[in-house]
């Protein structure tokens, strides 16, 4: 049940470009897939993952978490560090959450980035 929340999430995403485009230009599709890592925010438990431009990564309730069905996004903004949350998940137990995320630094960021592919399975092998 939980793969197919997170599905929803990387799925919409992939439809969302990070800077307005022109006609002319293509915007490569964001997908928010390389994790998950576990994680407590706010006292409650978060799934991590890191999206395909390495700069973006997306904060999602956890099944446990009592906040469910809301989720974090950083990224990269005019060259500063951009938290965005949506949702329906208890506003009690995300602002919690948004309260410690808020303080996180691109360091930060790049961390969890770098921890999420570290996360991913190897390559299958072609023998």
């Amino acid at each position: 049940m939980r793969k197919f929340h997170v599905s929803v999430l990387v799925m919409s995403f992939a439809f969302v470009p990070l800077a307005p485009a022109q006609a002319d230009d293509q915007v490569a599709p964001l997908q928010c897939d390389i994790g998950p890592l576990q994680r407590t925010y706010g006292g409650t438990e978060w799934v991590v993952y890191a999206c395909s431009d390495k700069k973006t990564v997306v904060i999602y309730t956890d099944s446990s978490n009592p906040g469910k069905d809301f989720f974090f996004m950083f990224t990269p903004k005019d060259g500063q560090l951009q938290l965005y949350g949506e949702g329906n998940g208890d506003k009690k137990y995300t602002a919690a959450a948004f309260d410690e995320l808020k303080s996180m630094t691109q360091d930060d960021v790049d961390a969890l980035i770098k921890e999420t592919g570290a996360t991913m399975p190897p390559p299958a092998s072609g023998n």
